[in-house]
Order: structure tokens, then C-alpha cells, then sequence
């Protein structure tokens, strides 16, 4: 399956982020590949470090999500497509049973209790915090 169908990446904070990112690639015509890998590298360190762990929540625990699945999961890549520059930022955490995926539910709904230090938007707020730093190095802010 490819990254970019997967369900995580309908979220909508996460989809106006990264289109915002490819914009600017776009318009600035580099795609400041040394730079965005550090940007990517500092997206998983916070994802990883706010992401619910799945013996955390009552979906996990009651629909066959394994135990750090959804954590270990996350990808963060830099695209080096001159289409489509940017970053790919993913996670996917299935039931076994029926194949539902949690990771973008765990990702939008705010309700949700998890342990302090984790929280949803573990995709969202660290990619937000680390284009908006990229934007400021670049000087396009």
C-alpha cells in the first residue's frame, strides 16, 4: 500500500501542513534536501516521544492493537520529487482481527486519556513546530 492512501494522512491538520510545505518548495524551486532531513529527523524524535502508547487506551486494549505497535509504526521521509517535494510523515497500527486502522483516530480525537506526555496530534504538533522552524531558518517568515 502505498503511504500517501493510507488513512492517517486524511488528517486535516497534517494534510494543510505538509501542502503548505510543498507550496513553498515550490515557489522557493529547492527542495533544501539537507535541511528538510534534519526536519524530518526532529518530526519522529517528537512523534515518538508524544505518540499513545497502545496499552494506554481502551480501543488498543479491547481491539487487538499490540503493545507499541502504533508507535513503532511512524515514519518520517523526506520526498525528493520535484512534483512533490516535502515531507511524509505516516503511522498505521491495524486490528488484527478486522484490519482497521487506529492510527488516525489516535491521531484527531482529543478525547482520548492517555499517559502524561502523550497525547493525539503526536503527528500533527511536531510537524507543525518543525516546518515552522524550517521556515524561520529559511527566512520565509
Amino acid at each position: 500500500m502505498r503511504r500517501s492512501s493510507l488513512k492517517i494522512t486524511r488528517a486535516i491538520g497534517l494534510r494543510e501542513i505538509k501542502e503548505d510545505l510543498r507550496q513553498m518548495l515550490k515557489e522557493h524551486r529547492t527542495l533544501a534536501a539537507a535541511q528538510l532531513e534534519s526536519v524530518a529527523d526532529q518530526i519522529y524524535a517528537e512523534a515518538i516521544a508524544l505518540v499513545p502508547l497502545s496499552e494506554e487506551t481502551y480501543a488498543s486494549k479491547h481491539a487487538g492493537i499490540t503493545p507499541g505497535q502504533l508507535q513503532d509504526s511512524i515514519q518520517v521521509d523526506v520526498s525528493r520529487s520535484p512534483r512533490y517535494p516535502g515531507i511524509i510523515a505516516t503511522a498505521e497500527a491495524h486490528n488484527v482481527h478486522t484490519g482497521y486502522d487506529y492510527a488516525l483516530i489516535q491521531e484527531v480525537n482529543e478525547s482520548y486519556q492517555h499517559s502524561e506526555g502523550r497525547q493525539a496530534h503526536y503527528l500533527e504538533d511536531p510537524f507543525r513546530k518543525a516546518v515552522d522552524e524550517f521556515y524561520r531558518r529559511m527566512g520565509w517568515l
